[in-house]
């Protein structure tokens, strides 16, 4: 029996600025479903995509 948390632990970049999309499409919907390995689903600079957490980058630095 495989239990999964519905969380992957640590927590998500954080992002300064977002896209001025109304509705930005997301790549991701859950943490385990959709993001490989240690990656989370996060919010980013428009909409959610898999990221690795806490890396020490601010999302939207460069924008």
């Amino acid at each position: 029996m495989h239990v999964f948390l519905a969380v992957k632990p640590r927590t998500c970049p954080v992002v300064t600025v977002r896209c001025k999309m109304l509705n930005p499409p997301n790549r991701c919907e859950s943490d385990n479903c959709d993001c490989p390995g240690p990656m989370k689903c996060c919010m980013s600079v428009c909409g959610k995509e898999c990221l690795h957490p806490n890396q020490g980058t601010t999302l939207g630095q460069y924008f």
